[in-house]
């Protein structure tokens, strides 16, 4: 019999989880029995560090980290196409990490709130830390990516309308559509693409600016002017 335990999968898997969690916990009584002292607690810091880093990049990059997010804490955190970037994720996951580290510690071991007994090891329990505290700075990271997008899509009217050929009645009739647009509409990309029609630019000229196909400039437009036309009636 002890030679089939040694070769079952599920033996071994049950084994490596059991020293895991041991070995986790005498790392913990070796924090308490030193009063979380700097040369305890740095090893274990830096540690956590790495993995928490190395996994939730991963999870950004594939673009997991929603789902997770959203079965940890409830929270449902906005998206854009393309965002972030990896460099951008790698940032988020280094802030989220350091935030999450002194938290850890402070109110997590510090105050006992880690039991082996349940199965998680020290490094599953900090993770699920690092998911409560990536909402904070993903939503200043998505806000700053916003006004970035703002700044780089929308211009100035005269720079826009400077190109076409219009009476100035025409020109006022368009910018008061526009103004009303501004308003109501949220999609940086939906705005950028409504100006531009204003100012004469073709679908396919808007479609190519933005990295979209005519058909999804069409749509899109169609669709907005169906919302402001809804608002004002």
């Amino acid at each position: 019999m002890p030679e089939l335990w040694l070769s079952d999968p599920e033996f071994d898997e049950a084994t490596e989880r059991l020293q895991r969690l041991a070995g986790d916990e005498q790392i913990l009584l070796t924090l308490q029995l030193g009063g979380f002292a700097d040369r305890d607690w740095d090893p274990v810091a830096q540690e956590l560090a790495r993995y928490g880093v190395a996994v939730l990049t991963s999870w950004i990059k594939h673009r997991v980290i929603y789902a997770r997010v959203k079965y940890r804490t409830t929270y449902g955190l906005p998206m854009l196409d393309g965002w972030p970037d990896m460099e951008t994720a790698l940032d988020l996951a280094t802030d989220t990490v350091v935030d999450a580290l002194n938290y850890f510690r402070d109110n997590v071991l510090k105050a006992g709130k880690w039991d082996p007994t349940r199965g998680a090891s020290l490094r599953t329990y900090f993770i699920g830390q690092c998911l409560f505290r990536f909402v904070n700075p993903y939503r200043k990271a998505y806000e700053n990516e916003i006004r970035r997008r703002r700044t780089e899509v929308l211009v100035d009217d005269d720079a826009l309308f400077a190109g076409a050929h219009r009476d100035v009645e025409d020109t006022v009739l368009i910018q008061d559509e526009l103004n009303t647009a501004r308003a109501q509409v949220n999609s940086v990309i939906a705005l950028g693409a409504m100006e531009r029609q204003a100012a004469g630019f073709s679908t396919k000229e808007i479609a190519k600016l933005f990295g979209r196909t005519e058909k999804q400039i069409e749509n899109m437009l169609d669709y907005q002017r169906r919302k402001i036309r809804k608002a004002a009636s």
